[in-house]
């Protein structure tokens, strides 16, 4: 079996692209833009054999301190008939790479080119809580108020954080603890939500993930 050597993730990178233009590259087998503090674009993972990649698409917050672009709302390529995740072989990279590039687009929780909105982003990320298998989602509360913030929705920064508490506070104590408490945690979102601050790690963050390379727009606020 072809295995997925550096060659190799340069042309199946390079194809990605071909098919999602509005992206950009971020680093081999890895495609982004950016929509203010909104990243959202393709991860081509490596599979265990090293003979294939899943395509799943993906978003990452900007505002708070991380060490890598993290894979928040993934959505793996699926199959249409069993909707189960699917992975491409690079030896049949070639002649399916278009039609899974075509199926993905369709299936992301974000379209890949085009303007995004906050009400749109806030869809995404509420329909993503709402799955079964999403479990005690702390993470995408904070990212919705970080969202919110950047687009100076002072109004539905409050409402997020009071949604977020009623329902956090339902949660078992030892979940909650985990991320130091309901009061500490609500504070702390309020502090990263000023707008001078976030828009500070923001900077902080493109740099350090260095992502300036990135085709970049602004995020609206409808």
């Amino acid at each position: 079996m072809e295995k997925l050597t550096k060659t190799a993730k340069g042309r199946i990178t390079a194809d990605w692209l071909e098919c999602l233009p509005s992206l950009g590259v971020y680093r081999p087998m890895h495609l982004l833009r950016r929509c203010g503090p909104l990243l959202v674009g393709v991860c081509l993972e490596r599979d265990a054999p090293g003979t294939g990649y899943r395509p799943t698409f993906h978003t990452h917050v900007l505002g708070k301190r991380f060490p890598v672009v993290s894979l928040t709302l993934a959505q793996p390529l699926l199959t249409e008939r069993t909707k189960a995740p699917q992975s491409l072989q690079v030896a049949h990279h070639q002649g399916h790479f278009r039609e899974a590039a075509s199926r993905l687009r369709h299936q992301a929780l974000l379209p890949f080119e085009g303007p995004i909105t906050l009400g749109v982003a806030l869809n995404a990320y509420r329909s993503y809580a709402r799955r079964p298998t999403t479990n005690y989602p702390v993470d995408l509360f904070e990212d919705m108020i970080l969202l919110a913030a950047w687009c100076g929705q002072l109004d539905q920064v409050s409402i997020l954080i009071e949604t977020a508490c009623k329902e956090i506070s339902s949660w078992p104590p030892q979940i909650v603890s985990s991320f130091g408490g309901l009061d500490s945690w609500a504070d702390r979102v309020s502090v990263s939500s000023v707008s001078e601050a976030l828009s500070e790690q923001v900077k902080d963050e493109i740099s350090g993930l260095r992502i300036d390379g990135v085709p970049a727009a602004p995020l609206g606020t409808g």
